[in-house]
């Protein structure tokens, strides 16, 4: 009797080791690397998984769309320019496939904006041009379905394309203060948001609002959302309060 009890939960242990795995053990894997994503080599072990559980199922919406999460990531980790195209690439197919499936979803639109553009990061703003127009339809999307999205994301991110493109095309500093305090609003603890205005003021000429701004930055408690990114924003911030200040 005691044989036969081993020998039947060996041949199961030997079913489930062998066995492929499923498509939410994949994603399971994916989400437990890409939460420690502050080490490179997880966060791209978080984007192989979420690759192979694509590749499992036609309709695999929630690795699409996490895949283009990853890729926005690693594009600032990476440090060739190679790697970094190809990152995005991946991402901003991943991110398209997830729209396709699901277009009733912020997900997909959301991550395609962000992944055009970091590939407009990369590339330099000159050669993306084209992608603006795309970037800003998009986060209008995010916003009629949540704009509480990624802690108003989609503000945040209209914010730095008006901040970042030269008037003539569109850019307005008024514009992205507007977009970067409607994000404040929603989610008072996104460290982009303190960064991005923070730097909208400087350019402003208001000075006092972007010390206080990343004074009050320092003091904010880490988001369990977005640990490694507020840790490196954190850093950068102090930098930049450290030249504001000695501006005055």
């Amino acid at each position: 009797m005691k044989k036969t009890v081993f020998y039947l939960f060996l041949f199961f242990y030997l079913v489930i080791s062998l066995s492929p795995e499923s498509y939410s053990g994949l994603i399971r894997k994916g989400d437990n690397f890409f939460k420690q994503r502050g080490d490179l080599k997880k966060a791209i072990l978080a984007l192989k998984n979420y690759r192979k559980a694509s590749a499992l199922k036609k309709d695999a919406f929630e690795a699409l769309w996490k895949i283009a999460r990853t890729t926005h990531y690693l594009v600032d980790e990476l440090k060739s320019e190679k790697e970094q195209r190809r990152v995005i690439d991946i991402g901003i197919d991943a991110a398209r496939k997830a729209i396709t499936i699901s277009p009733d979803k912020p997900d997909g639109y959301f991550w395609l904006g962000v992944n055009y553009a970091k590939e407009g990061q990369v590339k330099g703003i000159l050669k993306s041009l084209f992608r603006i127009s795309p970037i800003k339809k998009n986060m209008r999307k995010v916003i009629e379905m949540d704009d509480k999205y990624e802690g108003g994301g989609a503000y945040i991110v209209l914010g730095r394309v008006y901040s970042q493109v030269p008037g003539i095309l569109g850019g307005s500093n008024k514009k992205a203060k507007e977009n970067l305090l409607k994000a404040m609003r929603i989610c008072k603890t996104n460290p982009l948001t303190y960064i991005f205005l923070a730097e909208v003021y400087h350019d402003m000429g208001k000075i006092d609002k972007a010390i206080k701004l990343l004074s009050d930055f320092e003091k904010i408690e880490v988001d369990s959302r977005w640990i490694p990114e507020t840790e490196k924003k954190k850093r950068e911030g102090a930098e930049i309060l450290s030249e504001y200040k000695n501006e005055l």
